[in-house]
């Protein structure tokens, strides 16, 4: 059950009533009061409207080689993307960014973790961050994975949930990736991972153990920045419909900060089998079921933490 990248929209308004908010007008840090997100500036919340701004993720589908060529394997946000973004009245963006691309390639499992990320990659992220910056557009840095890690065309996937290896370099990654961004208000916050994927029929990865992998990744966080929201998702592909199912009825993340600054993700797909294709019969009409997907997310998660909602 693959997931391609599409737009989509992230919307709190969801959870929140309309009227009590106001759209983010300037840069800032926030953090969750309930199903609130809270300027840290002006106490105000906030409705944040945005979509994916794909292309740094896969080119070919899992399939393009690494680290690659930017326009042929992988592809970089035009800056007229974020224009039309801007001038249709959103606020934020979802930047979806390649895990093994941030990664120095003579990295290996076994070796001492890198002292530092890929720095062309990297400056690509920072290019599109800071463009977004200019037209008062925040970024929510997302990996892309499924918890999984390539790191060559014609090689395997390798299961983080099986390799302690690979764990402490996902720990480790997003500790240098929050380290370098932060105190940038531009950067709304880090989605740690999208998806993890579930083991299932055909499917050699898990992610049993991503409650423990995500509690890591955020304790590593705290030690370099206090102030970006930490965005989660669940560990079988983040699905609203089956969330309780997956994490219970108790948020499973704590915060070293107060007050905290984490963000739950629930994923919805408007077609039947969670494909967002449209190309299986009774799909073809466009989005169904969506509202059912969302509002099976369990009530007291709602009134716990804030939600972002990745409708798709």
């Amino acid at each position: 059950m693959s997931r391609k990248a599409v737009l989509s929209t992230v919307l709190l308004s969801a959870l929140i009533s309309i009227a009590q908010l106001r759209e983010a007008a300037a840069l800032d840090f926030f953090h969750a009061e309930g199903r609130h997100l809270v300027s840290d500036t002006t106490g105000e919340s906030f409705v944040f409207r945005g979509v994916n701004l794909t292309g740094l993720e896969f080119g070919a589908f899992f399939e393009n080689p690494y680290t690659g060529t930017p326009g042929t394997d992988y592809f970089v946000p035009r800056t007229e993307d974020l224009d039309a973004i801007q001038q249709l009245g959103f606020n934020v963006v979802r930047l979806p960014f390649e895990w093994a691309r941030l990664v120095p390639d003579e990295w290996a499992p076994g070796q001492a973790l890198p002292m530092a990320l890929e720095p062309a990659y990297l400056g690509i992220i920072e290019d599109v961050v800071a463009a977004a910056a200019t037209r008062e557009l925040q970024v929510v840095l997302e990996m892309h994975d499924f918890l999984k890690y390539w790191s060559g065309e014609g090689e395997s996937p390798v299961c983080v949930d099986l390799s302690p290896d690979h764990q402490a370099l996902l720990v480790h990654t997003w500790t240098l990736l929050a380290n370098q961004f932060a105190g940038e208000q531009v950067v709304l916050g880090f989605d740690l991972m999208n998806e993890p994927v579930r083991e299932e029929a055909g499917e050699p990865c898990s992610s049993c153990g991503w409650h423990a992998i995500v509690q890591a990744i955020v304790d590593a966080i705290r030690t370099v920045d206090q102030d970006h929201l930490i965005f989660v998702e669940d560990p079988n592909y983040s699905l609203a419909s089956d969330w309780s199912v997956e994490n219970g009825k108790i948020p499973f993340v704590s915060d070293s900060v107060s007050p905290p600054r984490i963000v739950y993700s629930p994923h919805v797909y408007f077609d039947l089998d969670n494909d967002s294709r449209y190309d299986d019969p009774g799909e073809e009409t466009g989005p169904v079921g969506a509202w059912q997907h969302y509002v099976r997310f369990p009530e007291s998660w709602q009134q716990l933490y804030a939600v972002a909602q990745d409708r798709q």
